[in-house]
C-alpha cells in the first residue's frame, strides 16, 4: 500500500493529514506513529494532530483471504468427498451448501474436484464453476450435481431351440430372443438401488421357459446372473385315429379322446377345432379355452357320430397348444349304413331258430367221424 503524501512539513502544533491506500487484494492492518497518534477520519483519510516534533508514520497491510464454497444437489449416496487442490478435502453427507475451512490468499489459483464418488447408492457427481486462475473474492457459486448411476440387466439362456421368446424388464422393455440364444442384456439400464423384475412376456413355439434370479435390487453394479431355462412342451393324445367303423343309420355312437400333459412344463390348450357332420364334440372337459394342463393333468373330449345320411365320412380334430408340433391332428372316420331288413322275432322264436341251426352242424360232424 501507499501513504500520500509520502512526507510533508507542518507548523509546530499543527495537524497533518494524509491518505493510506492498500493495493488491490490487500487490507490496512494498522497505522502507528513514533511521536504522534494517527487517527482515521473516514475512508482512506488519516489525521495526526498537534505535531510538535518530527513523526514517522508506518502503515501495515495484510493480504486478503477468501473462502471457497457452493451447493451440492441430488446427493443420495454416501461417501462423497470434495477436494480443494492439495489444500483440503471435505466430506459431504447431504445435499445443501458447503464451504471449505481453508481460506485462499488474493490472486491464488484454485480448483475444486470430486475426490471420492458416492456409494450406496452409487452416484456420479460433477462440478461446475469449480476453478479460477486467481481468486479475488469469496466464492459461493460452485455447483456439485449428483445423479444416480444406472446398470444393465442381463444373464444367460439355456435350452432355447425355438423362436418366439420375448423377455420383459419391469413391465416396460420387451426383448425378443431368437433360437439358440445363450445370453441377453436389456437396453434400458436400471438406477442403483432400484428394483428389477425379468419375466417371460411370450413363450417360444413349443417350449416353456422359466426365469430364475428374476428379481432383486440393483446394488452398485450390473446384474448378470438372471437365468432363463427353456425346455420342450409335450402333449399326450389317447388316440390319433378315431374309427367308428360301421354305424347303422340313426344310431348314435361315441368315442373318448383324452388330452394329457406328460411333460414337466405347463401345457396350454388354446384351440380345439370340431369335426364336421356327422361327427361332433358332444362334451368337452377341456373348456373353457385357453386351458392350462399342469404336468400329469388331462381333459377329455366326447366325440359322437350321428347322422341321417349314409356314406363314408372322414374329418379331423385340430388341437392348438404351446406343445411342439402344434396343432396336433386327430383323424375321425366312420361309415353309416342302412339297417338290415330283419323280421321281428320273439325271444322264444329266436332261441328255437338258433337251436335249429346248431343241430345240422352237429350231425354233419358226426357223419364225417363215422366215415
Amino acid at each position: 500500500g501507499t501513504i500520500t503524501p509520502p512526507s510533508q512539513s507542518v507548523d509546530h502544533g499543527s495537524d497533518a493529514t494524509f491518505t493510506i491506500t492498500p493495493e488491490t487484494g490487500w487490507s490496512l492492518d494498522s497505522v502507528t506513529g513514533d511521536t504522534c497518534t494517527p487517527v482515521s477520519t473516514g475512508a482512506d483519510q488519516w489525521l495526526a494532530e498537534n505535531i510538535i516534533e518530527d513523526c514517522s508514520v508506518e502503515a501495515s497491510f495484510l493480504i486478503n483471504t477468501y473462502t471457497i464454497g457452493g451447493t451440492v444437489s441430488g446427493l443420495e449416496g454416501s461417501g462423497l468427498v470434495l477436494s480443494l487442490d492439495d489444500v483440503e478435502t471435505l466430506s459431504i453427507a447431504a445435499s445443501g451448501a458447503f464451504t471449505f475451512l481453508a481460506e485462499l490468499d488474493h490472486g491464488t489459483a484454485w480448483s475444486v474436484s470430486v475426490e471420492t464418488q458416492p456409494t450406496d447408492l452409487a452416484q456420479t457427481c460433477s462440478v461446475s464453476n469449480g476453478s479460477s486462475p486467481g481468486i479475488t473474492g469469496d466464492v459461493d457459486n460452485i455447483s456439485v450435481v449428483c445423479s444416480t448411476d444406472t446398470f444393465e440387466i442381463g444373464g444367460s439362456v439355456v435350452g432355447l431351440t425355438a423362436s418366439g421368446l420375448v423377455l420383459n424388464l419391469n413391465g416396460s422393455e420387451s426383448l425378443p430372443l431368437g433360437a439358440g440364444s445363450s445370453s441377453f442384456q436389456f437396453a434400458d439400464a436400471v438406477a442403483d438401488g432400484s428394483d428389477y423384475l425379468v419375466t417371460v412376456e411370450t413363450q417360444p413355439d413349443g417350449q416353456w421357459c422359466e426365469v430364475s434370479n428374476s428379481q432383486g435390487t440393483v446394488s452398485g453394479g450390473p446384474v448378470e446372473d438372471v437365468q432363463v431355462n427353456c425346455s420342450d412342451v409335450g402333449i399326450g393324445l389317447s388316440l390319433t385315429d378315431i374309427n367308428f367303423g360301421l354305424v347303422i343309420l340313426g344310431v348314435t355312437d361315441t368315442r373318448f379322446l383324452t388330452i394329457s400333459n406328460p411333460g414337466a412344463n405347463p401345457l396350454i390348450i388354446s384351440g380345439i377345432t370340431s369335426p364336421g357332420s356327422p361327427f361332433s364334440i358332444n362334451s368337452n372337459s377341456c373348456s373353457p379355452l385357453p386351458r392350462t394342463l399342469n404336468p400329469g393333468e388331462s381333459c377329455v373330449l366326447e366325440i359322437e357320430i350321428n347322422s341321417g345320411t349314409t356314406g363314408d365320412f372322414e374329418d379331423e380334430i385340430l388341437i392348438a397348444s404351446n406343445a411342439q408340433g402344434s396343432p396336433q391332428a386327430v383323424t375321425v372316420r366312420g361309415a353309416i349304413i342302412s339297417p338290415l331288413a330283419v323280421p321281428f322275432l320273439s325271444p322264444l322264436a329266436l332261441l328255437v331258430l338258433i337251436l335249429m341251426m346248431l343241430v345240422p352242424a352237429r350231425v354233419g360232424i358226426r357223419s364225417r367221424q363215422k366215415a
